[in-house]
């Protein structure tokens, strides 16, 4: 996936002067958010886990049996051990129906049980460690304006990454949108090879940067560290003058706010660029500004 050279953040003007005053962007656990639903929804598997159990028995036979090339050291210890039981009893000519029969699992709702341990392990300690920076691609969404950046009143800053730095902002992912909640593997596999580091990637990502379909119109990206050690839900981190690229001041900007982000970029931010958002028969672009 290619790397957006620029990232931008909406915010109304109070806020927009405090973070250009203090080169500090505010990185919040999720409780903060507004949508009640961030890392709230848990990832599924397809098939199910309750299909997979079904077919495990038969599975594990053909496996014993040799019917079935399979590498046995990439398996869970405890499907493991259920193979080498199978293994020791058609060793004993047990049949396999009979195998298959023993096996069988009488769990009615595995896959919620996987589920309420997600929720489990993703619930209010850890979101309370999270610090998340929200950012987008579009520096012209209309709706972002309007919701994010006081009704045009505000501005949006962009930031570059800057590679010499070791900046934060190359290690933003992009947010996925899904009308339901993503997959993240099959029952199967779960079954077979347990809680696999990629299966736990796949299952942050799932979590950390998926997002309901509602909101795709942000095109959002995210950065997320962890700060056990910290108190409050949020934190002020510092950040490189010239990482910040751009200042875009909106269409119903104040004077006042023009003139205090024009004193600042000339203090603190020389080869910023600022711009002001206009719009022209209902449509909306970026005109370039002196700031000197």
């Amino acid at each position: 996936m290619t790397h957006p050279e620029n990232f931008y953040k909406y915010t109304s003007p109070s806020t927009a002067l405090i973070i250009l005053e203090n080169s500090r962007l505010r990185w919040s656990s999720p409780l903060l958010f507004n949508d009640p639903a961030e890392f709230q929804r848990m990832p599924r598997f397809e098939p199910t886990i309750a299909d997979a159990f079904n077919e495990l028995p038969r599975t594990l036979i053909n496996i014993a049996s040799g019917k079935i090339k399979f590498d046995e050291s990439t398996l869970s210890p405890s499907a493991n051990l259920l193979l080498q039981c199978v293994k020791i009893l058609l060793a004993q000519k047990t049949p396999e129906d009979e195998i298959a029969s023993a096996l069988t699992s009488t769990d009615e709702e595995p896959d919620a049980r996987v589920i309420s341990g997600l929720r489990e392990f993703f619930g209010e300690n850890f979101l309370s460690t999270a610090r998340v920076m929200c950012l987008t691609t579009n520096h012209s969404n209309d709706a972002m304006w309007a919701n994010y950046a006081d009704g045009h009143k505000g501005c949006v800053l962009g930031f570059k990454h800057i590679p010499r730095l070791s900046t934060p902002f190359l290690e933003a992912k992009k947010v996925m949108y899904s009308g339901t909640p993503p997959v993240v593997g099959n029952g199967m596999d779960f079954l077979l090879y347990g809680d696999t580091r990629p299966l736990r990637a796949a299952t942050i990502k799932a979590v950390c940067y998926t997002k309901k379909i509602d909101w795709a119109y942000e095109q959002e990206w995210r950065a997320i560290t962890w700060c056990p050690e910290e108190d409050s839900q949020f934190a002020d981190y510092k950040f490189y003058p010239d990482e910040l690229e751009s200042v875009t001041i909106g269409s119903k900007a104040s004077p006042d706010t023009e003139l205090a982000v024009k004193k600042i970029l000339r203090e603190l931010y020389p080869h910023c660029h600022l711009y002001r958002l206009v719009i022209n028969n209902g449509e909306s672009s970026r005109v370039l500004l002196e700031h000197c």
